[in-house]
């Protein structure tokens, strides 16, 4: 068939067009493989890496003895990380850095190890990813020991870390920790048949157990301002008798006063302790009841299990004894901070008599939550709870 020059050059021009059309289809479809990993018109699936060893400079002497173990929060992917050596040299100070992958954080608490002196921390640090909190610590006496769960608020949630496990002794050798990450803030344990408490006797109308604890210390079998094991009763602020609307700083008598202002003005006895005018249970149960000692939770901690389970319907800490199977409950109260409530039913926080000898802020404090119960140390103008005792 014969084209005019008016016909060819309009096909050639079409032609031409198609040409441009494809090869423009061709180059953005190799752009999209390049950049998007050849996900073009279909759902991007993200692979996230997480890192299970971090890496130490050479001059740090912890260098390959570190172990990573994760707490998590599967509503937010939150991860509180302990970054810890499984090894430490006896007499040698070591480092254990907590990682927060957010930067909204708050109420950082890192735990007490027990048989460990705390030198200095926790100091903060931010990164591209979070917050690092790193503590110092040193040990003098060779043997296993564990750091408990350490906990910090993330946009009102409670975020806990997993425990972690080491060894001191005079000579390290390198070993490969192995990683146990943790899926779930809370240890999902079955819980255990709760046994009734094997009441002893009373003092002014409150029952105590005797957990057969060295001092014959009895423990009462409520917290004040509690009817049953169950009640979480009230909460006070360390050195006060009282419930308040509002657990603030400002209005907390104690708060940022240092041993010597609290033994000249009457708080502290020359024991180091809560004098009885400033002891919650004492003002509130009268007898002979008074709240614990630092020295008192250590003895406790020592001498009994702790399972952590539900109470008709409650959640909580089961302390047991270690020597006749006696037990008492600590319902999981949680705490007060200004004029709201905080971690009830995941954190139980109860107060001792004893101010923590380093700052002005802090005292002791019997701390638990589903993996973990130990003491600790917290600022003086939260409200707690009181289980009280008594000689």
């Amino acid at each position: 068939m014969d084209y005019s020059d008016e016909d060819y050059s309009e096909t050639s021009h079409s032609k031409s067009k198609i040409f441009i059309w494809a090869a423009t289809a061709i180059l953005i479809a190799l752009i999209g493989w390049y950049f998007f990993g050849g996900n073009i018109g279909g759902s991007q699936t993200d692979t996230i890496a997480t890192d299970t060893i971090d890496s130490i400079s050479a001059n740090d002497p912890n260098a390959g003895l570190i172990a990573e173990n994760q707490g998590q929060s599967q509503q937010k992917a939150l991860t509180l990380k302990v970054v810890a050596p499984t090894k430490v040299k006896s007499g040698e100070e070591f480092k254990v850095v907590y990682k927060i992958n957010s930067k909204n954080g708050k109420d950082f608490e890192a735990p007490e190890i027990k048989g460990c002196e705390k030198i200095s921390g926790p100091t903060q640090k931010k990164t591209k990813k979070g917050v690092e909190y790193t503590c110092t610590y040193k040990v003098e006496k060779d043997g296993s020991y564990t750091i408990p769960s350490a906990s910090i608020m993330v946009d009102g949630k409670q975020i806990a870390s997993a425990t972690h496990k080491f060894t001191v002794s005079a000579e390290t050798e390198d070993n490969v920790a192995e990683i146990t990450p943790v899926e779930d803030n809370e240890v999902q344990t079955p819980a255990p048949a709760v046994p009734a408490q094997q009441v002893g006797g009373s003092i002014n109308g409150h029952e105590w157990v005797d957990l057969g604890l060295p001092s014959k210390l009895k423990w009462a079998t409520c917290n004040v301002g509690a009817s049953k094991p169950e009640d979480y009763g009230k909460y006070y602020v360390w050195g006060e008798t009282q419930e308040k609307a509002s657990y603030t700083e400002e209005s907390s008598e104690a708060y940022k006063k240092n041993i010597n202002w609290l033994r000249d003005n009457g708080y502290i006895g020359s024991n180091g302790n809560l004098t009885l005018s400033h002891d919650a249970a004492r003002q509130n149960w009268g007898g002979s009841w008074r709240m614990p000692t630092k020295k008192d939770i250590e003895e406790l901690v020592n001498n009994t299990t702790s399972t952590w389970t539900t109470q008709n319907g409650v959640k909580g800490r089961l302390i047991q004894s270690k020597t006749n199977g006696n037990c008492i409950f600590l319902p999981a109260a949680g705490c007060r901070v200004n004029s709201l409530s905080q971690e009830v039913g995941n954190w139980g926080r109860y107060w001792s008599s004893t101010p923590y000898e380093r700052g002005t802020e802090c005292a002791y404090y019997l701390t638990f939550h589903s993996g973990d119960c130990s003491m600790y140390f917290k600022d003086r103008h939260y409200g707690r709870s009181v289980r009280p005792v008594s000689e």
